[in-house]
């Protein structure tokens, strides 16, 4: 408390203090005002619930009565308007058609509240009042026109809208002629009398009030069926069906609710006085107690913590020193922006760093399970201090390992691009590694070849025979679901459960060797390395020192770099040829595995190669070369060949750009594909990808589709096709994804575009002109 005390009234903190207290204050007063709103919310909550409640029994009364009353209404328009006899009687001289016309007049218009009927023609106009047809004008061509687009502008096409005709408002029912045409022939208006229209047989409380609200905001009283206004009636123009709001009316308080009716347009308006609804005054004080104690255990809490935020402030102070406020600002300004500034970089620096961990832990992981199958003796310190950086903790020592290897590899190679070959790859390793870790703990090894890796450990103590039998099971269960998803075979193989890390390496290099065993086994896909019989042969070393030097030759034919490649070639050859006793035999089969494992690798780095005849000559090579020294050499000339065309083939594919642009300018509305153009040219997809992006900084669906956008709104602008049109004109069949990219890529839609350019050039000064 004193080191606060002094920090707290030290010059280079005090304006620092009066900021945080200010703010503290800020918040303070913000909690106050939240919990005002939150009460009082929590209070008109109830009160609508209630509302909602009162309005319910008069609300379903009055909807069901006036809602059967107009469908009634409404039926009966809709039968005459659809009588074909109709317009025929109007548009007819004859003395006779007026008897059918009463008669068909008579059936339609035997309801309630009616004052009279018209019916307007092209050719004829009449009104029907109490069995009496009177000829009446004929409408206009505007007016006409006025009521053709009401009746269009009806969902079910019909209107109903109030008109002044006398001292009472008249309800006007207009339908067309027939009710579903297009463009009517004519139109049925009903004129109801209001007042007893709404006069309903229901009895209101006396603190209730209901009323009709037409669509115009004519308002009729439910209870006397006269035309009302009340100072309420403005607030109803705004307001969204199913609100409820609070007012005046005849100067006491009333809650109201508004909710739709039957008629288009029209809706109801429920009042009731205020003094009939109540909020709940204990809950609501028991919330504003509760949050009152809130309040000061936050006060509490942010005293707290300004403490210790002074001292931390306190301790990097110490650590900037003073200095770093005198390259700026002097006072207690230059302090505080030295403190702030520390702390931002600080806090920079630390997103930065978490951002980078989080975008690179699946390969640090990869990178930590490669290291702990290959790593030499000298290398655990390094291991650990990787592990703790990545935060990878073994919760036992138990360890096996599991090793996927991709069947008949060189069919695979010649069947699939480089990019179907790393998704079949990415699928294994995800597959792999979500059902592992559903029982071990594990990390996985992608090597881009014919191999997958998974290290697995027990998350807890167990037996060996209890681990192997969760290893079979695992294996058994990745094998089943790459099978049924990928059209081709994988082969698995476990190795025997290790009791210690560092025998990691060990397992590893007997694992390898345990899976070839499947030349011996045949159709096996799962290789249990704890049954394969008897101890590793004499050459066993010798093998595995061969298996070391043909990887590091492998890495130097992926890199591309001849001089690399020659030395390893150099290291090989001189390791064969200490190998003087033993059978000639045995070292041709092993050039011969080292010449297939660096045709593959070939084939992956996407050279295209006649891999029959390239065979067919290896194997005659090998059966004429008389030395390790003449097979070297030969295959060293041939594998130089294949680098530098590999080089040749990606700057030939560098100079094809241009020509790809080209033909896909001129073909942009068609159906062009990346891997049509690759198939035409005779090159691997994946690397023609890669070529395109290098050249043009896209991918060739964005560059396609940016080019398409391009030329539509210049069609859009040129042209006065409609937007299909010009979809079809870019290539895109379904108009609707043609509008989705368009917007997506403009920020409108090819509509919206167009009529914006052309408010833009109708801004445009005419150069010809003068202002």
């Amino acid at each position: 408390m004193k080191a606060f005390i002094q920090i707290l009234f030290s010059d280079k903190f005090r304006s620092l203090f009066y900021r945080l207290s200010a703010a503290l204050i800020l918040l303070m007063l913000l909690i106050v005002v939240a919990i005002y709103l939150f009460s009082n919310g929590y209070n008109n909550l109830i009160q609508k619930t209630q509302l909602e409640k009162l309005s319910a029994r008069p609300e379903s009364l009055f909807k069901n009565y006036y809602d059967t009353l107009f469908q009634d209404i409404n039926n009966r328009t809709i039968q005459l308007s659809n009588n074909t006899k109709l317009i025929r009687a109007i548009n007819s001289i004859d003395p006779e058609s007026t008897g059918a016309l009463q008669n068909i007049l008579h059936e339609s218009t035997d309801f309630c509240c009616i004052q009279y009927l018209e019916i307007y023609t092209k050719n004829g106009a009449i009104r029907y009042i109490h069995g009496e047809i009177k000829d009446i004008p004929l409408l206009s061509d505007a007016e006409w026109q006025s009521e053709t687009d009401k009746v269009k502008g009806s969902s079910n096409g019909e209107v109903a809208r109030t008109a002044v005709d006398g001292s009472i408002p008249s309800i006007v029912m207009l339908r067309g002629i027939p009710n579903i045409a297009v463009q009517p022939l004519g139109f049925i208006k009903v004129m109801l009398n209001s007042q007893s229209l709404f006069i309903n047989p229901y009895h209101i409380k006396g603190n209730e009030r209901m009323w009709a609200v037409s669509p115009d905001k004519q308002m009729f009283d439910l209870k006397t069926g006269n035309s009302d206004t009340i100072p309420i009636a403005d607030k109803l123009v705004p307001k969204l069906q199913y609100t409820y709001f609070q007012g005046l009316l005849d100067d006491k308080s009333y809650f109201f609710y508004y909710s739709p009716a039957g008629i288009p347009g029209w809706n109801y308006l429920y009042a009731v006085e205020s003094s009939a609804l109540s909020g709940s005054l204990y809950v609501r004080l028991a919330i504003i107690t509760a949050l009152a104690l809130l309040f000061l255990l936050l006060i509490t809490y942010m005293f707290l913590m300004i403490r210790n935020i002074f001292s931390k402030l306190h301790t990097i102070q110490e650590v900037v020193g003073a200095d770093g406020a005198e390259e700026g600002s002097t006072g207690s300004n230059a302090s505080l922006n030295v403190l702030v500034n520390s702390i931002a970089a600080l806090k920079e620096h630390r997103e930065n760093i978490e951002f980078m961990y989080r975008k690179n832990i699946p390969i640090l992981k990869q990178a930590l399970c490669y290291r702990l199958l290959h790593q030499d003796q000298g290398e655990w310190s390094e291991i650990q201090e990787q592990m703790d950086q990545i935060g990878i903790e073994f919760p036992t020592p138990t360890f096996a390992i599991i090793l996927f290897r991709i069947d008949r590899y060189f069919d695979f190679l010649q069947n699939y691009s480089r990019s179907d070959q790393s998704l079949f790859r990415f699928f294994i390793y995800k597959m792999a590694e979500e059902l592992g870790e559903q029982s071990f703990k594990v990390l996985l090894w992608n090597s881009e070849s014919q191999d997958i890796v998974m290290l697995c450990n027990t998350k807890t103590p167990i037996s060996e025979e209890e681990f192997k039998a969760k290893l079979e099971a695992v294996t058994d269960t990745i094998l089943v679901h790459v099978h049924q998803y990928l059209k081709i075979t994988v082969t698995a193989a476990i190795s025997r459960p290790v009791l210690n890390i560092r025998h990691i390496p060990d397992s590893w290099s007997l694992l390898t060797g345990c899976i070839e065993r499947k030349w011996y086994n045949g159709g096996t896909h799962v290789l249990k390395e704890w049954e394969m019989a008897g101890e590793a042969p004499v050459m066993f070393g010798f093998l595995e020192s061969a298996r070391k030097r043909k990887a590091q030759l492998l890495l130097a034919v992926k890199s591309g770099n001849l001089q690399l490649i020659h030395i390893e070639m150099g290291t090989m050859q001189s390791f064969l040829e200490s190998l003087e006793v033993y059978p000639m035999m045995v070292i041709q089969q092993i050039l011969h595995d080292l010449f297939m494992s660096v045709i593959f690798t070939i084939l992956e780095m996407g050279v295209k190669l006649q891999v029959e005849s390239v065979f067919m000559e290896m194997h005659l090579e090998m059966q004429r070369r008389e030395s390790i020294r003449e097979a070297i050499d030969w295959f060293r000339k041939r594998l130089d060949g294949w680098i530098e065309g590999a080089e040749k083939q990606r700057s030939e594919g560098t100079n094809l750009i241009p020509h790809i642009l080209e033909y896909i300018h001129a073909n942009y509305n068609r159906e062009i594909s990346l891997g049509g153009i690759a198939d035409e040219l005779g090159l691997d997809i994946a690397y023609l990808s890669r070529q395109f992006k290098k050249g043009t900084g896209k991918n060739f669906m964005d560059y396609l589709i940016n080019l398409r956008i391009e030329r539509a709104k210049q069609m859009l602008l040129s042209l006065s096709g409609t937007v299909q049109q010009v979809a079809e004109n870019v290539g895109y069949v379904n108009t609707q994804s043609f509008i989705r990219i368009f917007k997506k890529h403009v920020g409108a839609t090819p509509g919206q575009y167009r009529e914006m350019q052309s408010v833009e050039q109708e801004k445009r000064l005419d150069a010809s002109k003068l202002y």
